[in-house]
C-alpha cells in the first residue's frame, strides 16, 4: 500500500512539469514556428496533445508528426502513428492529437518525431503515459484521500484539471475520472462541456467533497461523495469503480472463421522453388558455360515463386475479406443529439486497398487487442485514414463513436388509459422493452414512426430473458451500455431490423459487413 500511495503521489508531481508548452526548434528564416502542449491528458489507451503551427512561408506546407510509445523496457511491442497535418501559408491552426500508445501495461515513454519544412530539431519526449483507466485529479492525489483511493484501486493515472481540454475525446482513455469540488467548480465551460459528452458516452465522474448523490448523464454517471466516504469502508466510493478492458476480437471470433495456414501448398512451393533454384536452374537454365543467365534466370524464378505464394493466398482467402458489426444508438431528444457507438470485427484475405475515409467527428478505436499484436502502425490525415488498420491475411476489431443531430424520440401516448408509445424513430422497431417509473416491465412490438403502439406488461424475467438472448451476439462495449438501460427507470430497450437499417458508420468499403444487430435506447417521455 505504501508504494502504491508513493507512487501515486510521485507520478501527480510530475505530470504538471511536462504539460508545460513547448516549442519545436525550426529555422527562424522559414517563417514556420511550431508549439505542442501537452500530454494534457495520459490515460491506459491513448495521450491528448495540442500542436500549433503558424505557416508564414510563402506557401502551403504539410509536416509529419510520428509517434513511438513502448513499454517499460521495450518488452511487449510497440505501438506507433502518423499525423499529417497541412496549414496553408499565413494561418497559424491548433490541431488536437488523440495519440494511442501502448495499452497493455505502463508505458513508460512517449517519442514525437516531426519532419517538414525548417523542421531542425526531430526528436522529442513528450512524458510517459501510465497503464490507468481511472484519473485522479493532482488536488486529491496529493490530500488526505491519496492513500485510501489507492487502496481502493489498481493503478490512478494523474491528471492536472487546469489543462483539462474542450474535446470530450480526450477522456476517452479513462473509464472513471475523480475530482475534487473545487477542480469541478473551478473549470471553465469548454472544459466542463468536454467531461460531459465524455459521461454521456459512458465514463463515470466522481466529485470528491460534496453530499452523496448519484445523477445519471446519456450512458454514464455523475457520483458526488463526501471526503470521509471515500475508502474501503465506504460502499459509494468502491460502487463507482469500473474494472476491466474490452476486447472486440474476443467477441468476434464466434462468428468469424479462424485464419488457418495451408502448409501442405507452402512446402510444396518452398521445395519447388528450392529445387529449380540450384539443380534445374545450374543444370538445364544456366548450364557450365552459360552462367551468365542467372542474371536473370534467378529474378524470374523468383518472380514466379512470389505469383505463385500470391496465387495461393488469393485463392485460399480470397480478396477483401468479411465482417461482422452491431450498432447502439443512444437518444438523447433533450439536446436534439443522438450517440452512435458501433462495435466491428473482421476477417480479412488479400487486401488490395487499405484506406478509407471518416467523417472528421467519428471516433476511431483500434479494439483488436494488444495480446494479438503488440505493434500497429496507425497512420490518419485529417478524416483519411491508411497503414494497418486493416492488415491482410488477419482479425481486427474497431470500435466506432459519434455524435449526431437527431430530434428522434418516443414518448408515451396512452389512450382511454390504455399505456401505449409513439415512436418518431425513422425506422421500424421490431421489439422494445420498456422500464417504467415504479419499476413495471411493458413490451411493445412492430414500433413504426408515428403510429401509436399499445404497451403489454411482462414480468421483470421475460425483460432479462430478452435481454440475455441479445447480448448473446452484442460486442463488449455496447453490452456494457444494454446493462447501464436495463437497470433505469424510465428508459427503454428496442431492437431494429438489421438487413434495413441505415444506421451504420462505414469504413473499408473491400469488406462484406454482416450487420447482426440494431438498438435503439433512451428515455422515454411521459406527456
Amino acid at each position: 500500500m505504501r508504494r502504491s500511495s508513493a507512487s501515486l503521489l510521485s507520478l501527480v508531481l510530475f505530470l504538471p512539469a511536462i504539460s508545460e508548452a513547448t516549442q519545436v526548434l525550426t529555422d527562424e528564416s522559414t517563417g514556420v514556428r511550431i508549439d505542442y502542449e501537452g500530454p494534457l491528458l495520459a490515460s491506459r489507451s491513448h495521450t491528448f496533445l495540442s500542436v500549433t503551427i503558424g505557416n508564414d512561408s510563402g506557401r502551403t506546407r504539410a509536416w509529419v508528426l510520428d509517434f513511438d510509445g513502448a513499454r517499460y523496457g521495450n518488452q511487449g511491442g510497440r505501438r506507433t502513428s502518423r499525423f499529417e497535418l497541412e496549414v496553408a501559408d499565413g494561418e497559424e491552426r491548433t490541431f488536437e492529437l488523440l495519440v494511442p500508445v501502448h495499452d497493455e501495461g505502463a508505458s513508460n515513454w512517449v517519442q514525437m518525431r516531426v519532419y517538414g519544412y525548417g523542421v531542425r530539431g526531430q526528436v522529442y519526449s513528450i512524458g510517459g503515459p501510465v497503464g490507468a483507466q481511472v484519473g485522479i485529479s493532482t488536488t486529491l492525489g496529493q490530500g488526505d484521500e491519496a492513500p485510501a483511493l489507492a487502496r481502493l484501486s489498481g493503478t490512478f493515472g494523474p491528471v492536472v484539471p487546469k489543462d483539462f481540454p474542450s474535446d470530450g475525446r480526450a477522456f476517452v482513455g479513462f473509464e472513471t475520472l475523480w475530482l475534487a469540488e473545487t477542480d469541478w467548480k473551478s473549470l471553465a465551460l469548454g472544459p466542463k462541456r468536454g467531461i460531459h459528452e465524455w459521461v454521456a458516452r459512458g465514463g463515470k465522474l466522481v466529485v470528491v467533497g460534496a453530499d452523496h448523490d448519484v445523477t445519471p448523464l446519456g450512458l454514464g454517471t455523475i457520483v458526488t461523495l463526501p471526503v470521509e466516504s471515500v475508502g474501503t469502508e465506504s460502499p459509494h466510493a468502491r460502487d463507482v469503480l469500473v474494472a476491466g478492458g474490452e476486447n472486440t476480437a474476443g467477441w468476434a471470433r464466434r462468428f468469424l472463421e479462424p485464419i488457418e495456414m495451408h502448409a501442405g501448398l507452402l512446402s510444396l512451393v518452398l521445395l519447388g522453388y528450392v529445387a529449380l533454384v540450384a539443380p534445374v536452374n545450374l543444370l538445364l537454365f544456366a548450364p557450365s558455360g552459360k552462367r551468365v543467365r542467372l542474371y536473370w534466370t534467378m529474378p524470374s524464378i523468383a518472380l514466379g515463386a512470389s505469383v505463385s505464394l500470391a496465387a495461393i493466398i488469393v485463392l485460399q482467402d480470397g480478396v477483401g475479406g468479411s465482417g461482422e458489426r452491431v450498432d447502439f444508438i443512444f437518444l438523447m431528444p433533450e439536446i436534439h443529439r443522438e450517440l452512435l457507438v458501433q462495435e466491428q470485427a473482421s476477417r480479412t484475405g488479400a487486401l488490395l486497398q487499405k484506406s478509407f475515409e471518416l467523417e472528421d467527428d467519428v471516433l476511431l478505436l483500434d479494439r483488436s487487442g494488444a495480446a494479438e499484436r503488440s505493434s500497429r502502425v496507425l497512420r490518419s490525415a485529417s478524416a483519411s485514414y491508411s497503414g494497418d488498420w486493416f492488415q491482410s491475411r488477419s482479425i481486427q476489431a474497431h470500435r466506432l463513436e459519434r455524435w449526431r443531430p437527431s430530434r428522434a424520440h418516443i414518448e408515451r401516448a396512452d389512450r382511454d388509459g390504455a399505456p401505449a408509445v409513439l415512436s418518431s424513430i425513422d425506422e421500424r422497431l421490431t421489439e422494445l422493452y420498456y422500464r417504467d417509473g415504479e419499476g413495471r416491465c411493458w413490451r411493445a412490438v412492430n414500433v413504426v414512426p408515428g403510429r401509436t403502439v399499445e404497451l403489454s406488461s411482462v414480468t421483470d424475467a421475460e425483460f432479462t430473458e430478452w435481454k440475455r438472448a441479445t447480448l448473446a451476439g452484442i460486442a463488449p462495449r455496447i453490452a456494457r451500455h444494454v446493462e447501464t438501460v436495463f437497470h433505469r427507470r424510465g428508459s427503454f430497450l428496442a431492437a431494429a431490423d438489421p438487413q434495413t437499417s441505415r444506421t451504420p458508420i462505414e469504413t473499408l468499403g473491400n469488406i462484406q459487413w454482416r450487420q447482426r444487430a440494431v438498438l435503439y435506447a433512451g428515455r422515454i417521455e411521459e406527456r
